[in-house]
């Protein structure tokens, strides 16, 4: 009798170390969303008016779960999680260069946290708020729309 509890308790450990491997997050598979440039061309409702064409807020999710880009001025990476159409992106750190306007990039950098929903297609990604609220809209660019 005391043998056969040793092997249901070695049973159930075994178990437990192979399901732990399993809740590795898997890759993130979007096409709509994934490996593009997301332009945001407004915040929280107002249109962002960029000083200069290179000077974008924009964002890049790739498959492993991370996102980075450019505030306007300074780059940032940071992580993101998908589950439905839910999404949090966490983490953000950024460069802190000396810019002569920074207006733009804050008021971006202070959206993010807010985001907790999102809709993509094919050239347009909006994020939401808890209230359902539009807290950015983007665009897609490819390589050419950035060279014009």
């Amino acid at each position: 009798m005391r043998s056969r509890y040793i092997f249901v308790v070695f049973l159930v450990g075994l178990t437990s170390c192979r399901t732990s491997k399993h809740s590795v997050e898997q890759p993130y598979s979007n096409p709509l969303l994934l490996d593009k440039m997301w332009a945001v061309t407004s915040i929280k409702g107002k249109e962002v008016q960029y000083p200069n064409q290179g000077d974008v807020s924009y964002f890049v999710f790739s498959g492993d779960r991370k996102v980075k880009g450019g505030g306007g001025c300074n780059q940032y990476s940071g992580k993101f999680s998908v589950v439905g159409d839910s999404i949090s992106i966490s983490d953000v750190v950024s460069t802190r260069k000396a810019c002569p306007e920074l207006k733009i990039e804050e008021a971006f950098f202070q959206a993010i946290p807010e985001v907790i929903r999102f809709r993509v297609s094919k050239d347009n990604l909006k994020f939401y708020d808890k209230e359902k609220r539009e807290v950015m809209n983007c665009i897609y660019l490819d390589e050419k729309d950035m060279k014009e």
